[in-house]
């Protein structure tokens, strides 16, 4: 009984917000430290965010951990609407380069170029 009540606690304070590291988690964070999250939505955000969604039905993208993909999203978003695409602040968080992010970034423009000849449209 006591067991229950410590997991009732720790889910309490945790708010029983229980999820594992994907996609949309890094890229929420690392959108709020590029600066892009504004209320309403602005249009790099959107875009980041649409860049996500594209590589949920690529195969290829499993090779790549969510959080490059996800800062890959924000990096291609910001440089896509004329921004400065990648500094100090998020190599930091991210922990890539950004070098390191632009095989990722590739794949994921032609992704964007091949969308309209995709055969799953909404």
């Amino acid at each position: 009984e006591q067991i229950l009540a410590m997991e009732g606690a720790v889910l309490a304070k945790l708010n029983f917000q229980l999820t594992t590291p994907n996609t949309y988690v890094f890229l929420k964070r690392f959108s709020k430290v590029a600066g892009i999250i504004a209320t309403p939505r602005s249009k790099t955000e959107l875009l980041a965010n649409m860049f996500v969604e594209l590589t949920l039905q690529e195969y290829k993208f499993l090779k790549y951990l969510p959080s490059m993909v996800a800062a890959s999203a924000v990096y291609l978003a910001l440089k896509t609407m004329g921004q400065p695409c990648w500094g100090q602040e998020l190599a930091e968080h991210t922990s890539y380069t950004e070098a390191a992010l632009l095989p990722c970034v590739r794949d994921m423009n032609q992704v964007h170029k091949d969308a309209p000849k995709n055969n799953l449209q909404a």
